[in-house]
């Protein structure tokens, strides 16, 4: 997946689609009467460095534990978004839980990306998904920033770094 890739927006993103920003229109679910916008990146490498496996028990009190680390949002004019949704997220991380049809184990792969400025590393993550055999869901679970700077592709350098 290295090249030049178009991304589409995430969903919960602040690009302006008709006026209004993606979020505002997946919080209203109507992205059915929009198109998403796409945007180019560069995926100069892409490498897997390992995979682990954890229980469903384990990937749940993992991601509610992200979910309770994030302060509370109370701004009236973010009403809208409704604390970021935590409480329905809430809801479907308990639901994954206790939901016996789903697998009781989950493969969380760990990959360096070494990309342009803007790519959208969980877009990425859910094309990954898309590009196994067979597909499979899959989310940006956890994403580090470790570098910012211009990268020269050719020479494979860091030219300038912040």
């Amino acid at each position: 997946m290295t090249g030049t890739i178009e991304l589409p927006y995430p969903h919960f993103s602040a690009k302006t689609v008709q006026g209004k920003p993606l979020h505002m229109w997946t919080l209203e679910n109507r992205l059915d009467e929009i198109e998403i916008p796409t945007k180019e990146s560069t995926i100069y490498s892409l490498k897997l460095d390992s995979i682990e496996t954890k229980s469903r028990a384990e990937v749940c009190a993992q991601a509610r534990a992200k979910i309770d680390s994030i302060p509370e949002v109370t701004e009236a004019r973010k009403a809208l978004g409704n604390d970021f949704r935590r409480i329905d997220v809430r809801k479907d991380w308990e639901s994954i839980l206790t939901d016996d049809s789903l697998p009781d184990s989950y493969h969380i792969a760990h990959f360096t990306c070494l990309a342009s400025s803007g790519t959208y590393m969980r877009t990425l993550a859910h094309l990954i998904g898309q590009r196994l055999s067979p597909p499979t869901p899959s989310l940006a679970w956890s994403i580090h920033r470790k570098k910012i700077g211009i990268f020269n592709a050719s020479t494979q350098t860091w030219t300038k770094e912040y």
